[in-house]
């Protein structure tokens, strides 16, 4: 071992005699996010499509199944269901759907949320999966470069050598404003559709935490809405979920000026409050159910006045 670690440095201190050598051997092990990277299996090129084909096969046979005789529906739901099971990554919390293939084959917040919705009546461990991953990176601190906020969900997670080397912020990157809303109604669903009290309480600190962010950090001119803003040099300008640069404009085509308030931030908001009201009341939180509903109450008041 080197008598000294520094930064990138490793210093050896050696006594060394007359014609005496010294080898220093150095084995190198790349690592992605602190973990080694899980060895392929070494089968053959068959047998690991064989052995990938019967992995697919088997998260069909996992979930809801449908029966339709004499349609052809049903060989459309099996089509659809491996066509998701492709866009899935496993994590140590579980699946996360990424967001498509090739270029966004990476998790991303809002994505892997509306699936985990979509699919709660298929496969209620990709709406688990999602929540347990999010949570796990939910912002903690003020960070410009990332745009992370305490209690914010994060929009794309990418782990190549620019996010690394910090040339961009995806590491990852928070640039979003309804992800962290739709955190909170996935999670009212899920538990709802469960039944599972140690997942509500498992995740409702992390729910809170959302929730709070769409009062303090996510409301930036305190007028009870939901709006965002983009900084210089910020990757996305406008941060809903049609985020291309031109996709707000007014009616004689030019662009919206910033903050904006989407429209279906609020009723995401909204929806997180009013559905975790329900929620608590239902699992004996009255005094968290009277807040989140009179806040709820007050959101839908103020939105249709506007």
């Amino acid at each position: 071992p080197p008598t000294t670690v520094s930064d990138r440095r490793l210093g050896f201190v050696v006594a060394l005699g007359p014609q005496q050598r010294y080898v220093v051997e150095v084995e190198v092990v790349l690592t992605e996010d602190g973990e080694r990277p899980v060895a392929g299996s070494g089968a053959a090129f068959d047998q690991a499509i064989e052995d990938l084909q019967t992995r697919h096969a088997r998260f069909v046979a996992a979930g809801t199944r449908i029966a339709v005789p004499g349609s052809r529906v049903g060989a459309l739901l099996e089509r659809s269901a491996l066509d998701l099971r492709a866009l899935v990554d496993h994590e140590p919390t579980g699946p996360v759907v990424t967001a498509g293939i090739p270029w966004y084959a990476v998790p991303f917040g809002r994505d892997a949320l509306i699936v985990g919705l979509q699919t709660l009546s298929f496969h209620p461990e990709l709406a688990l999966g999602a929540l347990r991953f999010l949570a796990r990176y939910q912002g903690a601190k003020v960070d410009p470069f990332t745009e992370e906020e305490p209690g914010k969900i994060f929009h794309e997670l990418r782990r190549g050598e620019l996010a690394r080397l910090g040339v961009v912020p995806h590491r990852p990157y928070y640039g979003t404003v309804d992800a962290t809303p739709l955190f909170v109604c996935l999670f009212v669903e899920t538990v709802r559709w469960l039944g599972d009290r140690a997942v509500y309480h498992r995740l409702l600190p992390h729910a809170l935490a959302a929730l709070e962010w769409c009062d303090t950090y996510g409301d930036l001119d305190g007028d009870g809405f939901v709006e965002y803003t983009s900084l210089p040099g910020s990757p996305l300008h406008n941060k809903g979920w049609k985020d291309s640069a031109i996709s707000l404009s007014y009616r004689d085509g030019s662009p919206v000026e910033l903050p904006a308030a989407l429209v279906e931030v609020q009723a995401y908001v909204y929806a997180a409050k009013h559905g975790l009201a329900s929620l608590a009341a239902e699992l004996g939180d009255d005094a968290l159910a009277r807040r989140l509903a009179s806040e709820a109450a007050a959101l839908r008041e103020r939105f249709e006045r506007a």
